[in-house]
């Protein structure tokens, strides 16, 4: 990256840079070839920072109460730490309403800026700035703001649907889509560079704004380790990341089908194992585990995440096929696509073939569009060595095609700097 060497890059996001952390974890793929010190991020999540040698400003809701009464409290520098977080959290089960998302945008209204925020900004004085857009109206004046005040090269970035109409929805969740879309609609006015996650998001985003995007997919270097068998006699079938979006339920009916197959197989049973970073409540819980043939198997960190996935038989990656849950998860492209692919295992994606994740994946896994025929295609995959070791030989195929890192890095640094 030595034709960028006097860039300085801001990133603006919710969330901060991380290893193990899906948005954070996407964030820091595009970015991490470059110098640190080149780098910085402002970041309104609770969540201390992990990676060290970026200059960190973070500002959260805790933060904008505490400068109602002072001021020069409204956030601040922040040094990364080398102790993870420990996982956990809010569980999938909670979900900020729209009153509470309405009051948080009346707490944060003309109420970030600081002398503090403004000295560690003017100390920095970005030449590039990259917004991860959210659905949060507030980070898109604060970057609006940064770019009159520094004039940097602007790129936004979408990787969330948050404006597209929902079948249920209230008034307040409508009125906050309308919102969010103008609050797009005016950034896009500043931005030179918009980015977009996946090829039905840019397609669908062109007829919202009239506006034409680059597809930017997530990156991932490879987590391949040769030669790492199975620690187990049954066949692993592996599912890592969140339950959200009726995640969950879909994995209900994976393992139920798994119990139906070690019923009937006279070899070799299987059992599919759940990891996630944050634990779910025992309601969700009792949707996928089933006895004898699922598990809840608890968090991973970064260095565990590749050797679980290298020691599984078969990766899975599903998606809910409830008409609201495909709304929410239609454009995306989850981060897990990549490195899945990366292994070189056989994949099983169950899920609608409309929505962007598994579009991606539906040439090079077993893909289940229709629950109906779960139970037949599966015990085909588990039943049948040699189709599992084609689909893993066409995932891999797929990854070098697709999820090059260093040539997508270098696409990715080229639309931030321009020529140089």
């Amino acid at each position: 990256m030595e034709q960028y060497k006097n860039e300085r890059l801001l990133i603006i996001s919710n969330n901060v840079l991380s290893t193990t952390r899906n948005n954070g974890k996407t964030i820091y793929s595009y970015i991490d070839a470059l110098p640190r010190e080149q780098v910085a991020q402002l970041y309104f999540h609770a969540e201390r920072p992990t990676i060290e040698g970026y200059s960190y400003y973070q500002i959260t809701d805790k933060d904008i109460i505490r400068g109602m009464l002072s001021p020069e409290k409204r956030g601040r520098s922040v040094e990364a730490s080398k102790v993870m977080p420990i996982a956990g959290g809010v569980s999938n089960s909670k979900r900020r309403s729209s009153f509470f998302r309405l009051a948080r945008e009346i707490l944060w209204y003309r109420k970030w800026k600081s002398k503090r925020l403004l000295a560690w900004l003017d100390d920095f004085s970005p030449s590039a700035v990259f917004f991860v857009a959210g659905d949060s109206e507030f980070a898109y004046d604060i970057y609006r703001f940064v770019i009159n005040r520094y004039h940097p090269k602007a790129s936004m970035y979408i990787t969330d649907d948050y404006i597209m109409p929902r079948s249920k929805e209230t008034f307040l969740q409508k009125q906050r889509r309308k919102r969010i879309k103008a609050k797009i609609m005016n950034a896009l006015t500043v931005t030179q560079n918009f980015l977009t996650v996946s090829p039905i998001m840019q397609t669908e985003y062109l007829k919202v704004f009239g506006r034409e995007s680059r597809t930017i997919v997530n990156l991932s270097e490879s987590l391949r380790m040769e030669q790492v068998q199975s620690q187990t006699e049954k066949l692993v079938l592996l599912y890592t990341g969140s339950l959200y979006y009726g995640r969950d339920a879909v994995l209900g009916k994976i393992a139920t089908a798994i119990a139906e197959f070690n019923k009937k197989s006279t070899m070799q049973k299987a059992v599919l194992k759940v990891y996630t970073n944050s634990e779910p409540d025992q309601q969700s819980k009792e949707r996928f585990v089933v006895e004898g043939a699922s598990e809840y198997a608890g968090s991973l960190t970064k260095e565990e995440l590749k050797l679980a996935l290298n020691q599984a038989d078969v990766l899975v990656f599903v998606e809910s096929f409830d008409k609201e849950q495909i709304e929410k998860t239609r454009y995306s492209l989850s981060t897990k696509v990549p490195e899945y692919l990366s292994v070189g295992k056989p994949i099983l994606t169950v899920g609608p073939r409309h929505i962007g994740s598994v579009e991606h994946l539906l040439d090079v896994s077993c893909c289940v569009n229709d629950l109906n025929d779960l139970k037949e295609r599966l015990f085909v995959l588990l039943g049948d060595a040699f189709v599992r070791q084609a689909l893993a030989q066409a995932a891999l195929e797929k990854y070098d095609r697709c999820h090059d890192k260093e040539t997508l890095q270098n696409e990715f640094m080229h639309s931030l700097f321009g020529e140089v």
